[in-house]
């Protein structure tokens, strides 16, 4: 299951941040993904240390 993705601006076309749930294997991860080239898939899964729960909604924003 994949969460609704945010869009991390730069000048090639930004990223994708997206956290998953690997249902089978109770486990969450962040995919990280170029924005531009989507069918190539994650560039990195960083697995999360809790699972997320599939319910969860939040944002990211600047620390400043």
């Amino acid at each position: 299951v994949v969460s609704e993705p945010i869009h991390v601006p730069a000048l090639d076309g930004g990223w994708l941040l997206a956290v998953v749930t690997l249902g089978r294997e109770g486990v969450s991860a962040l995919a990280i993904l170029r924005a531009v080239d989507l069918a190539s898939g994650p560039v990195a899964l960083a697995r999360l240390d809790r699972p997320i729960p599939i319910t969860f909604h939040g944002s990211w924003r600047a620390a400043s």
